[in-house]
């Protein structure tokens, strides 16, 4: 029984619709080049800040390419996060909303740098500390208010100190790039307070909350005692230079009382700035895990100044340490990728469109003078426009720029249709170029009723379409948008 001629090619279509929409099993990692198990552990990828140098924690190396859905982190270690501000995207996966950098001490808490009370209060503090060295009150009977006054006055000039602890951290803190020198810096700042403290307090968070309390004391009672003494000589005529001296001293006094909460406030704050700079792992920054899809995971890094850090206009170091402008690092604000790694073993199918060249050609026929039936001569093959889709079969982590697929497609020539089937080869991952061959089938004339050469009784020969089969080369262009950027590229 003669089969019918469509059934050639339902069979063919529904044996490589089949081959292409079955589930990968059989697609496999060739050469793979990393240890087994890598796969399936999360990748971490590394950013040394200092040295834009990038690493993977684990047994990868970071443009290694991805296992379908490994999880792939980021880590930025090095970082000051109160001087820069960054924003992490893996695969589109936005993480700036995600990591808040430890709280600064609000500029509203600091005294401003043109502040006429503070301005007065430091003013008042050098006036006291003048007329006390230079007026020698021994032997008057205000000698002993003077050594109250002297004491009172030394108090609170640590106290001041102690309290400009956090302008200067929040100036360190918004003006180095560098951790080592940074904590080194709060160190040196701790340290000299402490050394000026007596006793001489332990240059800790702890230690030096001890002593701004114990100071803080001391004020109020060194006051109390001036207070004291005051009253004592009521209805005492007393010296100018002493006199003075206790009504500065008295409106310092007032002027601490006002801003002792405000003072506690940024002081506590301070502490837990330097608290939080000496944390191990302080400048370690951690974003993910996200699930590797597609044909790559794309991570930008944009670094940039924080808005706190952009306003500073110093011209020299915090706490008056060194002269001339300090370095900024300016803010680098960027789309790219810094880095690419492509993800393999994904049954994703992709698409490519080109020029086939193919021996499937339709010839045509005529009657000659003794009316017998000749063919036109032809060429041996043809070409035509198409487009295929492919799916996975081999793959390398090793050279991830090459794999091979499975590939469907369809070509016109003349409105006629020719399907193609295939082995692919596809290089590259930017401009991805697939190099295809495989077993081409489609409709072509054939003389119908009677051979090449035999007598023709109508006007032309008589054909008929019959599906046949010969072999095709296709030379495409693969136009998936998730390949739109280099792999391991670093930017």
């Amino acid at each position: 029984m003669k089969r019918h001629r469509s059934s050639k090619l339902a069979a063919f279509t529904l044996v490589a619709a089949a081959v292409l929409v079955a589930p990968p099993l059989w697609a496999k990692c060739v050469n793979c080049g990393e240890p087994a198990g890598c796969g399936k552990q999360p990748r971490v990828i590394v950013l040394d800040f200092k040295t834009t140098a990038l690493s993977a924690a684990g047994c990868s190396s970071p443009d290694t390419p991805l296992a379908a859905d490994q999880p792939v982190a980021f880590r930025i270690v090095g970082i000051n996060p109160f001087r820069h501000a960054i924003t992490i995207k893996i695969n589109q996966v936005n993480f700036e909303s995600l990591f808040k950098p430890p709280a600064l001490i609000s500029s509203q808490l600091l005294p401003k740098a043109e502040s006429e009370g503070t301005k007065e209060m430091l003013a008042n503090g050098e006036k006291s500390k003048q007329t006390i060295l230079g007026f020698d009150a021994e032997g008057n009977p205000e000698d002993a208010l003077w050594q109250k006054l002297t004491s009172f006055s030394k108090a609170a000039d640590k106290l001041v100190r102690f309290d400009s602890l956090a302008a200067e951290l929040r100036m360190w803190a918004l003006l180095e790039d560098d951790l080592e020198n940074l904590k080194k810096a709060v160190n040196d700042s701790a340290g000299r307070l402490c050394k000026e403290s007596e006793p001489p307090c332990d240059p800790s968070p702890e230690g030096l909350l001890r002593a701004r309390d114990r100071i803080a004391s001391e004020v109020e009672n060194q006051f109390n005692a001036v207070l004291k003494e005051r009253a004592r000589l009521q209805g005492q005529k007393l010296t100018k230079e002493v006199k003075e001296v206790f009504e500065v001293e008295k409106q310092r006094y007032k002027e601490l009382l006002d801003t002792k909460a405000q003072r506690d406030q940024q002081f506590q704050k301070a502490i837990g700035l330097y608290a939080k700079i000496l944390e191990p792992g302080f400048g370690t920054l951690s974003f993910g895990p996200v699930a590797a899809t597609g044909d790559q995971v794309d991570i930008v890094a944009d670094t940039s100044l924080s808005a706190e850090a952009a306003e500073i206009k110093l011209t020299s170091a915090a706490g008056g340490q060194g002269g001339g402008e300090v370095e900024k690092k300016s803010a680098t604000s960027s789309t790219d990728p810094l880095l690419v790694i492509p993800v393999l073993g994904r049954h994703r199918p992709s698409f490519s469109t080109g020029v086939f060249f193919t021996g499937l050609v339709s010839p045509t026929f005529f009657k000659d003078e003794n009316k017998l039936a000749q063919r036109n001569e032809t060429d041996r093959f043809t070409t035509a426009l198409g487009a295929m889709v492919h799916t996975p079969v081999s793959y390398w982590f090793r050279y991830p720029d090459y794999s091979f697929h499975l590939s469907l497609g369809v070509a016109l020539k003349d409105n006629n249709p020719i399907y193609v089937l295939g082995p692919s080869l596809i290089i590259g991952r930017r401009q991805r170029s697939v190099l295809t061959v495989g077993l081409a089938g489609g409709q072509v004339n054939r003389l119908s009723g009677i051979k090449l050469g035999g007598m023709v009784t109508g006007e032309q020969p008589s054909t008929v379409k019959v599906f046949r089969t010969n072999f095709f080369f296709a030379l495409t262009y693969n136009f998936d948008s998730t390949s739109s950027a280099s792999t391991g590229t670093k930017k």
